[in-house]
């Protein structure tokens, strides 16, 4: 079968349906930092560091209360105008490097600080309190991504063998730098979950259930869901999230599972049943800050159109960078215009759409 065969295969004809029409928006990364500011970008650019060919260095950045206010106010005008509340599954990081402390530690061990704190370092006062009001409001519904957005062994690795450019990264409190691998391929360090020894596969198992218990701390609740980042993870991480109650697996249509240096693909489809975990593959995109020729708004409509005339749930890809202006503030703007008129269409063309978060997917499959 042809690539594009299996594409429509798996979305669209394997799998679970729903007699109503769902809408879920999965935004992943919020808590991770990625590019502190603009200054910090230029340096690094100026001492010819990659960061400009991967739209998440130009445009990511960690979030700001006026991002979350700016969206808590246009998510609220849909809802007084509708009647249709559109909640967005925030998928978050819970901890962010501690820099000052590894340097301490001369690099041989990894210490990290909580999300919240990282918002009080970066000054950002009254980022924690947006949040929660986001989350009060109920237009933000917290599931757990990682940890940290980082592999963090193989980062301390590669700065003890004296990487010179991610070192200069380090200095600037950046780790997300694109660079030349041993192998000549071009690579970075946001695949938490690729390991290549058992060392890493440990540190992975306790990241992942210590990164469980501070979600449950914080919020009050456990998160049932998760999404890995980069997409990268296999039958042991599945492992461990089945035991810490992770129920479903917010997942891309190509599961890719480390083995070694290599990454192996596997299609994935919705209600698919492994071990304790189901599946429930995006399928539609929504990622304005990462590709300007694009019509997004109507890339996104089609993909829907397409979802629900299959009737499977419409399961919305969004990453945060869409949605923070703290390198951008325009683009932000524009991003949170654009999401507004996605959200009326689909509201319009189905006026019995229920948008719901990625944990209550399995409660109407």
């Amino acid at each position: 079968m042809t690539s594009k065969f299996n594409t429509f295969y798996y979305q669209y004809l394997m799998g679970c349906r729903t007699a109503i029409p769902l809408v879920v928006i999965e935004s992943d990364d919020w808590g991770s930092i990625r590019m502190p500011d603009k200054k910090t970008y230029n340096i690094l650019k100026s001492k010819n560091i990659d960061v400009f060919s991967n739209p998440f260095n130009k445009y990511d950045t960690l979030e700001q209360s006026e991002d979350m206010d700016i969206l808590h106010d246009r998510l609220n005008q849909i809802l007084n105008d509708t009647g249709k509340k559109a909640v967005i599954t925030a998928n978050t990081v819970m901890a962010n490097p501690d820099f000052h402390k590894i340097e301490k530690h001369d690099f041989e061990e990894y210490h990290y600080e909580i999300f919240t704190d990282t918002y009080l370092n970066y000054g950002y006062n009254h980022a924690w309190e947006s949040f929660e009001s986001m989350v009060t409001a109920g237009f933000f519904k917290p599931q757990f991504h990682a940890r940290e957005h980082l592999n963090a062994c193989r980062w301390l690795g590669l700065i003890k063998t004296d990487n010179k450019n991610l070192k200069i990264a380090f200095d600037h409190h950046v780790f997300s730098i694109d660079f030349t691998n041993e192998l000549g391929h071009q690579e970075n360090l946001m695949a938490a979950y690729w390991y290549r020894n058992e060392k890493e596969e440990e540190f992975i198992h306790k990241a992942i259930m210590d990164g469980q218990k501070i979600f449950t701390k914080l919020f009050g609740f456990n998160s049932v869901s998760t999404i890995a980042p980069v997409g990268i993870w296999d039958e042991k991480q599945e492992a461990t999230f089945a035991s810490i109650g992770i129920r479903s697996m917010q997942s891309f249509l190509l599961q890719k599972m480390p083995k070694g240096d290599k990454l192996v693909k596997a299609y994935r489809y919705c209600g698919l049943k492994r071990g304790d975990l189901y599946f429930f593959p995006r399928n539609v995109y929504f990622e304005p800050s990462t590709d300007f020729r694009i019509d997004w708004v109507n890339k996104a409509f089609s993909q829907i159109e397409r979802a629900l005339l299959f009737k499977k749930p419409a399961i919305i890809s969004t990453h945060r960078l869409n949605f923070v202006g703290g390198l951008d503030p325009q683009l932000r703007d524009n991003n949170i215009k654009k999401l507004d008129v996605l959200l009326r269409r689909i509201i319009k063309k189905w006026p019995d759409v229920r948008f719901i978060s990625s944990d209550l997917i399995t409660k109407y499959i």
